[in-house]
């Protein structure tokens, strides 16, 4: 392996034998046809794909498909739209009247559409996914895993390229080149073309970034590569384009374009911690134990239970209760006999709780909701933060002689 001008150039070849010759010539790149099909299992390429690869091998320039210019319909929506498959490049389109007048785009080539950079979502699915059949500098170990994009095209997944289709003619003076200038993700990021055995790397995260992470672009051209991701996940990949413009003595530029993919499976995100889990590691950083920190545990001994405290902004390390925090009745007389009013004060910012006035009949009876809302108040400053008021009104009317017995509820929402 060795970096020259900014490329690293592999030279590999795939031992024998290999189990699937499609899968090893399209995830690796173009290795030998009896490296790829010497286990009798799968078939060697025809010669239009010869053809086709022997085309993409060298400095990266020769071979590419030249053709006029095109005409894109641009599109834009709230929600990015997932690219799951098809022909796409990356574009770099010359815009006369904007500054920096590059810009760097995603154009899909079978819908003639093309997307900003905020408007895509480019997939890599599962099947992208590959083990390494060697130690493979820079790309990993054996057996390591890795998911590719191949410069050959799958049905079910992106053809992705890079294009400077399009563009009017006397603007650059010289190939265009995109950068790597910024990556954020699980894993490395790589970009390489490959030939019958052979190996051109333009992009490499693993050994850091510097101006040789970059891909040459003709004018008027586009081509491919293989795009290699180390780990699955959401990666944020950040290019800039430039070129020589005619009679400049400054490159033409673009800003720097962030694009999103999303390599599969995609783990669900870890959930920010929620505020009852915050409160529970201020009050005790040193454990981790449920007997003293959960939410049903009563650790100071005062027949409050963690979960009221934190509703009550109450110390559930020192037993004050039932001096604070205490529910309230209020009676209300009128002709239909007493009705109750219950209150109580707590924080205002407890909005991942579910707070919930219950009932019962008589002592050991089953305890039901009232099933009315609370009124809240306005919030009133306070020593422990912001408190409100809930207060329940006329949640049941008594007789005389008859008995309710009233309990909060403190529940920590789904």
């Amino acid at each position: 392996m060795k970096r020259d001008e900014g490329r690293i150039s592999v030279s590999a070849r795939v031992p024998e034998p290999v189990s699937d010759w499609r899968r090893c010539q399209r995830r690796v790149g173009g290795v030998k046809t009896a490296d790829c099909s010497a286990s009798g299992r799968g078939s060697p390429p025809n010669p239009a794909w010869r053809r086709w690869n022997a085309g993409r091998r060298g400095a990266g320039i020769a071979g590419f498909l030249l053709s006029g210019a095109l005409a894109w319909g641009g599109v834009s929506g709230e929600e990015p739209v997932r690219l799951t498959s098809g022909h796409l490049d990356l574009r770099v389109a010359y815009h006369a009247d904007r500054t920096p007048p590059l810009e760097l785009v995603i154009a899909d080539g079978d819908a003639r559409r093309e997307y900003a950079a905020g408007d895509v979502i480019l997939v890599v699915g599962e099947t992208g996914r590959l083990e390494l059949p060697m130690d493979f500098p820079p790309l990993g170990q054996m057996g390591e895993a890795l998911w590719v994009l191949p410069q050959a095209q799958e049905p079910d997944l992106p053809f992705l390229g890079f294009s400077a289709e399009g563009n009017p003619t006397g603007v650059f003076a010289g190939p265009l080149a995109v950068r790597l200038v910024g990556i954020e993700g699980p894993g490395h990021f790589f970009l390489w073309q490959s030939g019958f055995g052979t190996f051109e790397f333009f992009m490499n995260s693993r050994d850091g970034l510097d101006p040789g992470d970059r891909f040459p672009l003709a004018v008027g051209s586009h081509s491919h590569a293989n795009w290699g991701f180390t780990s699955n996940g959401v990666y944020r990949v950040t290019f800039h384009a430039s070129g020589p413009g005619q009679g400049m003595a400054t490159p033409l530029e673009s800003l720097p374009t962030t694009f999103v993919f999303h390599v599969e499976p995609v783990p669900e995100p870890e959930p920010e911690p929620g505020a009852f889990a915050l409160w529970q590691a201020r009050h005790w950083p040193a454990t981790t134990n449920p007997e003293v920190i959960g939410p049903d545990a009563d650790p100071d001994a005062d027949g409050r239970r963690n979960l009221e405290e934190y509703a009550l902004g109450t110390d559930p390390t020192r037993a004050d209760a039932p001096d604070t925090g205490q529910p309230w009745i209020q009676l209300e007389h009128g002709e239909g006999g007493v009705r109750v009013w219950v209150g109580v004060e707590v924080l205002a910012d407890r909005s991942d709780l579910e707070i919930e006035l219950l009932r019962s009949p008589f002592v050991g009876g089953a305890w039901g909701p009232v099933g009315a809302a609370p009124e809240v108040s306005e919030p009133v400053p306070g020593p422990e933060g912001a408190k409100v008021t809930l207060r329940w009104p006329g949640v049941v009317p008594l007789t005389e002689g008859g008995a309710t017995l009233y309990r909060v509820r403190y529940q920590l929402k789904p």
